[in-house]
């Protein structure tokens, strides 16, 4: 709120250079905030989820976070600092696009179009790199707590229990750092934007929410690992 008030108020009485200094400028800081306090934050929210817990596989994802959020982080902070990026940079280009600010020039306009095709590549880079170690990263736990996991299961424990603990694990901080990223770009650039750009907004979130379906698929590989550990041990109950 800070920001969108000084954004429409204080900028205009700066020359052009100098606005666009400060912007770039607040846009780093933020960035090096997101990535100073991410692996903090994961943390947090993982002590919230297991203090609000109703069911036991909430209470065990938001241990788990909270026990140990730096390679939650790890797997997931590329996305908090890209989709900020991306929150920005989009709308913009497709309001500058639509106001026809580069369409007298044919290269302006390529060079634009070239810019989002760019922007696009390198969340998806982002996506899959973050999909493929949120797939090893559970493969490792799978193995680590098998020896936990049957004991589990020859508790009682159902396997959906276990599978519900690790959607949320996965699910919960993915969405915070996806959407959370993609919507604070959304808000720092929202002072400049017109209409057509605010539409773009709500697309780029449904990119958003297309990339953490992307990510709680790659947790799902997993399954097949830990069916085949606990059936060599006579342990499976589904």
């Amino acid at each position: 709120l800070t920001w969108m008030v000084f954004a429409n108020v204080v900028l205009g009485s700066f020359g052009q250079g100098v606005a666009l200094g400060i912007f770039l400028g607040v846009m780093a800081g933020l960035l090096a905030l997101v990535n100073t306090v991410g692996a903090w934050s994961i943390g947090v929210l993982g002590r919230l989820l297991a203090r609000v817990a109703r069911t036991p596989g909430a209470l065990v994802a938001g241990r788990r976070l909270g026990d140990d959020p730096r390679s939650v982080w790890r797997s997931l902070g590329g996305l908090a600092l890209v989709g900020f990026i991306v929150g920005v940079l989009l709308p913009v280009l497709d309001a500058v696009m639509r106001s026809g600010q580069g369409g007298g020039d044919p290269m302006g306009t390529l060079m634009m179009v070239d810019m989002r095709t760019g922007v696009l590549l390198t969340l998806g880079i982002t996506v899959a790199l973050a999909a493929m170690s949120t797939a090893v990263n559970q493969s490792i736990r799978v193995i680590d707590d098998i020896d936990q996991t049957r004991a589990l299961v020859r508790l009682g424990a159902p396997v959906s229990f276990l599978d519900a603990a690790r959607r949320l694990e996965i699910g919960v901080p993915a969405g915070v750092t996806t959407l959370g990223g993609m919507a604070a770009g959304i808000l720092f650039i929202s002072p400049v934007l017109l209409a057509g750009g605010l539409l773009t907004a709500a697309t780029v979130l449904a990119v958003g929410v297309v990339s953490v379906a992307v990510i709680l698929a790659a947790s799902e590989a997993t399954r097949p690992l830990r069916t085949r550990l606990l059936t060599e041990s006579g342990a499976d109950r589904s």
